[in-house]
Protein backbone atom coordinates (compact mmCIF):
# COMPACT_ATOMS: atom_id res chain seq x y z
CA UNK A 1 0.00 0.00 0.00
CA UNK A 2 2.43 2.64 0.71
CA UNK A 3 4.83 1.88 -2.28
CA UNK A 4 1.30 2.35 -4.26
CA UNK A 5 0.78 5.35 -2.63
CA UNK A 6 4.59 6.96 -2.95
CA UNK A 7 4.52 5.42 -6.62
CA UNK A 8 5.50 7.98 -9.36
CA UNK A 9 4.94 7.24 -11.93
CA UNK A 10 2.04 5.20 -11.17
CA UNK A 11 3.24 1.19 -10.01
CA UNK A 12 0.55 -0.36 -12.61
CA UNK A 13 -1.19 1.13 -15.67
CA UNK A 14 -3.56 -2.38 -16.31
CA UNK A 15 -4.39 -3.64 -12.84
CA UNK A 16 -6.37 -1.57 -10.11
CA UNK A 17 -3.99 -2.86 -7.45
CA UNK A 18 -5.66 -0.20 -4.78
CA UNK A 19 -8.62 -1.45 -5.42
CA UNK A 20 -6.99 -5.10 -4.56
CA UNK A 21 -5.41 -3.39 -2.03
CA UNK A 22 -9.04 -2.32 -0.44
CA UNK A 23 -10.35 -5.75 -0.44
CA UNK A 24 -7.59 -6.99 0.90
CA UNK A 25 -8.05 -4.72 4.05
CA UNK A 26 -11.83 -5.98 3.86
CA UNK A 27 -11.25 -9.55 3.83
CA UNK A 28 -8.74 -8.87 6.96
CA UNK A 29 -11.25 -7.10 8.93
CA UNK A 30 -13.67 -9.43 8.20
CA UNK A 31 -11.76 -12.53 8.66
CA UNK A 32 -8.61 -11.62 10.89
CA UNK A 33 -9.04 -14.31 13.02
CA UNK A 34 -8.87 -16.84 10.21
CA UNK A 35 -5.48 -18.64 9.77
CA UNK A 36 -5.11 -17.98 5.92
CA UNK A 37 -7.31 -16.15 3.82
CA UNK A 38 -7.19 -15.59 -0.17
CA UNK A 39 -8.46 -12.77 -2.28
CA UNK A 40 -9.18 -14.37 -5.60
CA UNK A 41 -8.62 -12.01 -8.91
CA UNK A 42 -10.29 -12.95 -12.01
CA UNK A 43 -9.92 -11.35 -15.37
CA UNK A 44 -11.28 -11.63 -18.80
CA UNK A 45 -9.71 -12.08 -21.89
CA UNK A 46 -10.84 -11.96 -25.60
CA UNK A 47 -9.64 -15.23 -27.63
CA UNK A 48 -7.38 -13.77 -29.65
CA UNK A 49 -5.35 -11.74 -25.96
CA UNK A 50 -2.18 -12.66 -27.96
CA UNK A 51 -3.10 -9.82 -30.70
CA UNK A 52 -2.58 -6.84 -27.82
CA UNK A 53 0.21 -6.47 -26.03
CA UNK A 54 -2.11 -4.66 -23.05
CA UNK A 55 -3.37 -8.25 -22.34
CA UNK A 56 0.30 -9.55 -21.86
CA UNK A 57 0.97 -6.12 -19.92
CA UNK A 58 -1.32 -6.59 -17.37
CA UNK A 59 -0.95 -10.58 -16.95
CA UNK A 60 2.63 -9.09 -15.96
CA UNK A 61 1.30 -6.80 -13.83
CA UNK A 62 -0.77 -9.20 -12.16
CA UNK A 63 2.47 -11.45 -11.74
CA UNK A 64 3.97 -8.30 -10.08
CA UNK A 65 1.63 -8.14 -7.79
CA UNK A 66 1.79 -11.92 -6.66
CA UNK A 67 5.00 -11.74 -6.11
CA UNK A 68 4.57 -8.40 -4.06
CA UNK A 69 2.18 -9.84 -1.85
CA UNK A 70 3.95 -13.03 -1.52
CA UNK A 71 4.31 -14.09 2.21
CA UNK A 72 1.80 -11.96 3.63
CA UNK A 73 -1.28 -13.52 5.90
CA UNK A 74 -3.61 -12.92 2.82
CA UNK A 75 -2.69 -15.12 0.21
CA UNK A 76 -3.96 -13.96 -3.81
CA UNK A 77 -4.04 -16.04 -6.83
CA UNK A 78 -5.76 -15.01 -9.83
CA UNK A 79 -7.04 -16.17 -13.34
CA UNK A 80 -8.45 -15.41 -16.69
CA UNK A 81 -11.93 -15.80 -16.34
CA UNK A 82 -11.28 -18.73 -19.52
CA UNK A 83 -8.59 -20.54 -17.33
CA UNK A 84 -11.25 -20.82 -14.36
CA UNK A 85 -14.31 -22.26 -16.89
CA UNK A 86 -11.47 -24.80 -18.44
CA UNK A 87 -11.17 -25.99 -14.62
CA UNK A 88 -15.11 -25.95 -13.64
CA UNK A 89 -15.65 -27.96 -17.27
CA UNK A 90 -13.11 -30.80 -16.47
CA UNK A 91 -15.09 -31.62 -13.48
CA UNK A 92 -18.61 -31.25 -14.82
CA UNK A 93 -20.51 -33.67 -16.39
CA UNK A 94 -21.27 -33.29 -19.65
CA UNK A 95 -25.28 -32.27 -19.43
CA UNK A 96 -25.23 -30.87 -16.33
CA UNK A 97 -26.41 -27.01 -15.44
CA UNK A 98 -23.03 -26.49 -14.55
CA UNK A 99 -22.10 -27.27 -18.61
CA UNK A 100 -25.19 -25.87 -19.06
CA UNK A 101 -23.72 -22.32 -17.66
CA UNK A 102 -20.44 -22.77 -19.24
CA UNK A 103 -21.72 -23.12 -22.70
CA UNK A 104 -24.14 -19.87 -21.86
CA UNK A 105 -21.20 -17.96 -20.45
CA UNK A 106 -18.69 -19.13 -23.00
CA UNK A 107 -21.06 -17.81 -25.87
CA UNK A 108 -22.04 -14.83 -24.46
CA UNK A 109 -18.26 -14.36 -23.00
CA UNK A 110 -15.89 -16.03 -25.27
CA UNK A 111 -14.88 -13.88 -28.28
CA UNK A 112 -12.51 -11.86 -30.37
CA UNK A 113 -12.12 -8.39 -30.67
Amino acid sequence: MKRLMNGKPRAYSWLDAEQLIKHAFGLAHTYGQVARVTLLYFYWEPVNHADFPQFAEHRDEVDEFKKRVAGSRLAFSAASYQALWRSWRQRAPAHSWLARHLDALESRYKLAI
